[in-house]
Order: structure tokens, then C-alpha cells, then sequence
């Protein structure tokens, strides 16, 4: 079984960094320049993707929302990020119509209270201003194949974490992407469950819906990997049907 494994594992390991290098590229595309415009990022931890997309948009100053405040601590010291600590679950603690823009970098599929965030994100833009978000697909096409074998989806939602699979090939690839240990060789970390849970994971359709219903006016849909065809198929695929590619990327406008 290990020697059918490992090239699988490496075949599904290159495919999710071609897909992560690709939706990282695709959000640096997708800021505006804005220089001066005031951003706030959500689920920022230490602040790494606030400043990378605050660069790629000139705008400053950036501020970071996370639950950790020790990781607020290190983005305000090493990354200039003002840090706020809050719950993306309840009302933020931030001024209406304060941002020109607000970027959500797979945040949204890790919150009981979807609902609430998208009213946040909606309440906290200036007119005119834009949110950034990226999250998994529950309708990619490598979910609905789980939910045929009568699995949970494999992006989610999950009832422990995304490393506590029920196939031991997509937990030794969970495990690989967020460079954990395998099994048996270290015990899971404690705070696996509340960083890697995913809670609840939209499909294409009701994420735009979502969105809509709360005012966005959705300006493009990107979809990024495609399971399980390689690279240069997938990019292919991406283009002809999103609605079932692996990640999703939306910029959608509040109206002025």
C-alpha cells in the first residue's frame, strides 16, 4: 500500500502547491491600486498575506483581524499590522464604511457565523470599496466524488480537523500541506482542530447568492485547481467550468 501511496502522494502534493502558487498570484492580480487606501485583513494572523496584498495594492495603513493575540503581537512587530483582536463570528469592533478595501484569504470556511461575517465585511467597506475572498468549493468535483463513496466532502465541513480524514491518502496529504507529522510519529498538535476545522464550506452558487443577498455587487469569480487533472489541464478546466474548480476567488463591490 505505501508503494502505491507515495507517487500518489507526490502526484496530489504537486498539484495543491501549483494550485496554492496559482491563488496566491491570482490575489496579487486582483488588488487595485489604491495607495493611501485603508485596508483591513481578516483571520490575519501574523500578518504575512495582509502585507503581501496591501503591497500589491498600495495601501496603507493595514490592519489585522485575529482571535490569537500573540500572533497580532508578532504581525504589529515584524509586518507593521495593527492588530485587533475580535471573534469574526460577532459584530466587529471597527467603524461603518471605515475601508477601501478588505481581503478574507481562506478564513470564512473556519467560521460558525457566516452570515454575520459577510454583514461585517459589508457594514465595515467604505461605498465604493471591495472585498477579496478566497475559500474552498464544496461543489469541486473531487467533494461530490467523497459524498458518492458516501464520505465527508474532502474540503470540509469536517468533524474533527482536515488531518483526521477517513482515507488514510487525504490524511497524509492534509498533514503535508500544513507541514505536520505523519501519524504515529508525533502527536497532533493541540490547537489542530480550531486552526484546520473547517466548519462550514460554501458551494460556488451559494456563496455568490451569500453575497449578493447582503448587497455585494459581484465583480468576478475565479476559479483556481481542479482535481485531479494536472496543471496544465486544470488550468483549462478552471476556465470553461468554475463552478467546480477546488478554490474559489471572489471580488465583489458595496455600491456607492
Amino acid at each position: 500500500m505505501n508503494l502505491i501511496q507515495t507517487p500518489l502522494i507526490a502526484y496530489f502534493h504537486r498539484i495543491y502547491l501549483d494550485m496554492v502558487k496559482r491563488l496566491l498570484a491570482a490575489e496579487a492580480e486582483s488588488m487595485e491600486p489604491c495607495r493611501g487606501g485603508v485596508h483591513l485583513d481578516l483571520g490575519s494572523h501574523a500578518g504575512e498575506n495582509a502585507a503581501r496584498l496591501a503591497a500589491a495594492g498600495g495601501l496603507s495603513p493595514t490592519w489585522g483581524i485575529d482571535y490569537d493575540v500573540d500572533l497580532l503581537r508578532e504581525g504589529l512587530q515584524t509586518r507593521g499590522i495593527l492588530g485587533i483582536q475580535a471573534d469574526l463570528n460577532s459584530i466587529l469592533p471597527l467603524r461603518s464604511a471605515a475601508f477601501d478595501a478588505v481581503t478574507v484569504m481562506d478564513v470564512i470556511e473556519h467560521l460558525v457565523s457566516t452570515t454575520t461575517c459577510v454583514s461585517e465585511l459589508y457594514r465595515v467597506l467604505k461605498p465604493g470599496g471591495y472585498v477579496l475572498l478566497a475559500t474552498p468549493n464544496l461543489a469541486a468535483w473531487h467533494n461530490i466524488f467523497a459524498l458518492l463513496l458516501g464520505l465527508q466532502p474532502f474540503s470540509g465541513p469536517s468533524v474533527t480537523d482536515m488531518t483526521d480524514g477517513e482515507i488514510d491518502l487525504v490524511r497524509r496529504l492534509h498533514r503535508r500541506a500544513y507541514d505536520m507529522p505523519e501519524e504515529g510519529k508525533a502527536e497532533r498538535p493541540k490547537a489542530a482542530e480550531t486552526v484546520h476545522r473547517h466548519v462550514v464550506v460554501l458551494a460556488y452558487r451559494t456563496l455568490i447568492n451569500t453575497l449578493e443577498r447582503h448587497g455585494f455587487a459581484i465583480e468576478s469569480v475565479r476559479g483556481v485547481g481542479y482535481y485531479p487533472l494536472p496543471p496544465f489541464l486544470a488550468r483549462l478546466a478552471e476556465r470553461l467550468d468554475v463552478r467546480h474548480s477546488v478554490h474559489l476567488l471572489v471580488k465583489a463591490r458595496r455600491p456607492r
